[in-house]
């Protein structure tokens, strides 16, 4: 599957949430909204299910990394006296 064709998918997975949200008495700004916020951030997801994924840089698939650079964040701050 093409990175387009991911991106049909999704397009029509939130059209078909669109309409089944009109079918439920919504105004179609508040359908398309609802949609698109019960599929979540379409970019992101496209980008993960993309066969071209470096998947490697996900963080959730690195344990311990975002803990890690917090940890940093947090001490840096403190240094600078923030």
């Amino acid at each position: 599957m093409s990175f387009d064709d991911l991106r049909r998918d999704i397009e029509d997975h939130i059209d078909r949430e669109t309409r089944d949200n009109l079918d439920r008495g919504m105004s179609p700004q508040a359908a398309r909204a609802a949609a698109l916020r019960k599929f979540g951030n379409r970019n992101r997801i496209a980008a993960r299910h993309s066969p071209n994924a470096n998947r490697a840089c996900d963080t959730h698939e690195i344990p311990g990394l975002f803990p890690f650079i917090h940890q940093n964040v947090l001490r840096n701050l403190d240094a600078v006296g923030l």
